[in-house]
């Protein structure tokens, strides 16, 4: 009976994969567990969770043992550059499956193996719509060389698909959105999307031109994959 409900749940999650791009689900795993932090002069460390806080502007601080010293910090957002949390084998798979292709031509041209391979949650410090450093979770990981999207912890979300239980469909009614390696960000919502899209995108013309008449919020995740598989 186990093995006939998961063959059933990845079933309808891959429907939804190959029916519509998607972003990765937020994280909401708790803060005991293993992981990473990229302090600010570049160090990387590998690390032994303990406690944190997420808040409205997203992680907060976190409390971590580094693995080789044993020494336990604290870590605030200005401390750190980037974090990771540790991805179970059965979370990776469905949030991987969870960022979906388009459509099957789009899947062709998805690398699946470097995607099946993202076992982290990924945090980055990005500056907010007021300029304020926030430590946000990226939901586009492995197509992401282009325009980076984080979650915005403030957002309200649409209803998820029931079959899968939510943790596919859902799309958040907005986002931080940025590009290039500045670490600035652009806040994206749903209700300003068709009047802002062409700015989103302006330094691919084909692609503002092509999705002109499809700018359903819904398909925004798929407007940002083939902004990084498409464009130059």
């Amino acid at each position: 009976m186990k093995l006939f409900f998961i063959l059933v749940l990845t079933f309808g999650i891959f429907s939804n994969f190959l029916s519509a791009q998607k972003f990765m689900s937020p994280y909401s795993q708790g803060f005991a567990g293993k992981g990473y932090i990229v302090k600010n002069n570049g160090e990387k460390i590998g690390v032994n969770f303990k406690a944190g806080l997420f808040g409205p502007s997203g992680l907060m601080w976190i409390n971590a043992t580094d693995t080789v010293t044993d020494i336990k910090e604290k870590y605030k957002v200005a401390d750190m550059k980037e974090i990771g949390f540790k991805n179970n084998a059965i979370a990776g798979f469905l949030n991987t499956i969870g960022q979906g292709a388009g459509s099957v031509k789009a899947a062709m041209n998805t690398d699946f193996k470097n995607m099946m391979k993202l076992d982290y949650y990924v945090f980055y410090r990005v500056a907010d719509k007021k300029g304020k450093p926030r430590m946000l979770q990226i939901l586009n990981p492995g197509w992401d060389t282009k325009m980076k999207v984080y979650n915005d912890p403030k957002s309200k979300a649409t209803a998820g698909a029931k079959l899968s239980m939510g943790l596919v469909g859902g799309l958040a009614k907005s986002f931080y959105v940025s590009k290039g390696k500045e670490g600035y960000s652009i806040f994206v919502e749903k209700s300003k999307y068709k009047k802002s899209y062409s700015t989103i995108f302006q330094d691919c013309p084909s692609l503002v031109q092509k999705i002109k008449n499809d700018l359903q919020w819904d398909n925004f995740a798929g407007h940002v994959f083939e902004y990084e598989t498409t464009c130059n």
